[in-house]
């Protein structure tokens, strides 16, 4: 299962974006850090695709080549 969190800089939270899997130091790294504890069956992919700076604009212009691509997954 792939969860993508996608947003501004408070997703991005300081992510290195060379590495695909850093989660960054802020919440995207707790959440999923929980979400792992609470369902350690799962074999889960957890990405984050925020990018420091952007507004509402850029992150609809940037969906269908930073978020579809990545194949997020509904449970």
């Amino acid at each position: 299962m792939k969860i993508i969190f996608f947003g501004d800089s408070i997703t991005d939270s300081n992510r290195n974006r060379a590495e695909v899997n850093d989660l960054g130091d802020g919440y995207v790294k707790f959440a999923a850090n929980k979400i792992k504890l609470l369902y350690p069956e799962k074999d889960l992919t957890i990405l984050n695709c925020g990018v420091s700076g952007d507004r509402t604009a850029d992150l609809l212009a940037r969906v269908e080549k930073d978020w579809f691509p990545k194949s997020p997954t509904s449970w």
